[in-house]
């Protein structure tokens, strides 16, 4: 219990001094493998079919140095539902940056059952309209 007490507050220091995450709520999207899923709750908009939010996977070790991946996505709501990564930081386990990338990847199907599919469902319940 105090290791989970320990490594919770570890995660919350982390994610408090993440740049792209200062003013963000961080909500439970799923427990999956070896890695939790969050959304921002904060940073989720509509825009017409559209939804933008961010979306944060931390992993229980670090896999090649990369502990966090921090991730803006775009989803078009019309089915099927697509979704694409427009800009993505990845973080060690000292929250030092070490990539980012500002390239938007191609749209990819949303496939049933997947975090991102559980991700756009929590987004969609925070969403502000714009």
């Amino acid at each position: 219990m105090k290791r989970l007490i320990i490594l919770t507050l570890a995660m919350l220091f982390l994610l408090a001094w993440s740049s792209p995450v200062l003013a963000a709520n961080w909500t439970i999207v799923d427990r999956h493998g070896p890695d939790t899923h969050y959304v921002d709750t904060t940073s989720v908009v509509k825009v017409n079919d559209t939804l933008y939010f961010w979306k944060l996977a931390v992993k229980d070790k670090a896999i090649f140095g990369v502990k966090k991946i921090l991730t803006k996505l775009e989803v078009s709501l019309q089915e099927p539902q697509q979704a694409r990564v427009l800009e993505s930081y990845l973080y060690d386990e000292n929250n030092k940056e070490l990539h980012v990338d500002k390239e938007a990847e191609p749209f990819d199907i949303v496939r049933k059952g997947t975090v991102y599919e559980k991700a756009i469902n929590m987004a969609l319940k925070y969403a502000k309209e714009k």
